[in-house]
């Protein structure tokens, strides 16, 4: 029997600012797809494409607006599945920017485009499940969380966001253990909206909750919120007297912001790949990331006498666009900008984890 592999590329926050949405507007419609015109091939050789979609989409009668409460056009997340997303994460402390309407809505929009996602429940006497997937008989549950909501939410509506609770998080493992071997995951892993704000580091009690975790039964902890990259840990823990051996990342930072102070418009692409050897085990055969950038240039429209300047926002792999021809491209102080994000996040990364390793890549010169 051959061993079998997959690939997972995961992001952090994909969020829409006031500036994203005017940006957005062409010809009386909403289009983001330029936002992933250079990024997108980098994603199209994984099997799961995932991201944290920190917004909303309750309609255009709730007006559409940036923080502090988000309300976006449905045509973002249609973006995000041109870009070759499939899977969205829907617990954040935004998710409730817009009361229930705002959760129902915007997983009718993501159900709409065939975009898999967790984290949020459109009823309330019944939370949100984790996610199974089975790709080439390499089986995953998914989980969803997040530590805190901008919003006091009634009891009406508690169950409709994955609030992070130690008691439904062990019963959301315990189900996924209790399913029959067909569908009984490989492999647990949970999206975690959480840590502090603009923090370049996890504090101490993220990396003990992460061990909790571990040892409760998730294998891999991808981690949003503070808007930042933070690095990553590997953990070995005891289950039943069987060693495992987990990875988490505590923030990927921003994906698709109007965030602009340094280090934010930085995010990263997670690569894990997975591979079921001949005894059917599953492993985490490796690591890497590709780091990116979000960058906003001038654009020309128009023919004279309407001509008109209009701001283009477009996610870049940060390695490739900061040296070599491709720099050239782009003003001094952008590129002096990325060198610097990238030596010292790469230095925090060296430092705590060593197999974390860049993922080659080599797009075309397009812009």
């Amino acid at each position: 029997m051959a061993q079998t592999r997959i690939v997972i590329a995961a992001v952090g926050d994909l969020m829409c600012h006031e500036s994203q949405i005017k940006e957005a507007w062409h010809d009386s419609l909403y289009v983001f797809d330029s936002c992933y015109s250079v990024i997108a091939p980098l994603l199209s050789d994984a099997d799961i494409v995932t991201g944290n979609l920190e917004t909303v989409h309750a309609g255009k009668a709730q007006i559409f607006t940036g923080y502090p409460r988000f309300n976006t056009p449905d045509e973002y997340s249609l973006a995000t599945r041109r870009a070759g997303f499939n899977f969205l994460t829907t617990a954040n402390n935004h998710a409730y920017d817009r009361a229930d309407i705002g959760i129902i809505r915007t997983l009718h929009v993501l159900d709409s485009l065939g975009l898999a996602h967790t984290g949020t429940s459109p009823v309330n006497d019944e939370r949100a499940k984790p996610k199974l997937f089975n790709i080439r008989g390499i089986k995953l549950g998914w989980l969803a969380y997040t530590t805190f909501c901008n919003d006091s939410i009634p009891p009406a509506h508690r169950k409709m966001l994955n609030l992070y609770d130690t008691t439904h998080i062990k019963e959301d493992i315990a189900w996924l253990r209790s399913l029959p071997d067909s569908l009984r995951p490989d492999k647990i892993l949970l999206s975690l909206h959480w840590g502090y704000e603009y923090e370049l580091e996890p504090r101490n009690e993220q990396r003990e909750r992460a061990k909790w975790l571990c040892q409760a039964g998730i294998d891999y902890i991808l981690g949003s919120h503070p808007h930042v990259v933070q690095p990553t840990e590997r953990l070995t823990v005891v289950r039943e007297g069987v060693a495992h051996e987990c990875f988490v990342i505590y923030s990927m930072g921003n994906f698709l912001s109007g965030q602009r102070t340094l280090p934010r418009p930085m995010g990263i692409v997670v690569y894990l790949t997975l591979e079921k050897d001949t005894l059917n085990q599953v492993k985490l055969l490796s690591t890497e990331y590709v780091l990116t950038y979000v960058h906003l240039s001038k654009q020309i429209v128009g023919k004279k006498p309407k001509v008109s300047v209009r701001t283009k926002r477009q996610i870049l792999p940060l390695a490739e666009w900061c040296e070599g021809e491709k720099a050239k491209l782009l003003p001094v102080s952008v590129v002096q900008d990325m060198k610097k994000m990238k030596q010292e996040v790469e230095a925090r990364f060296q430092k705590a984890d060593p197999l974390f390793k860049p993922r080659r890549t080599e797009l075309p010169m397009k812009f």
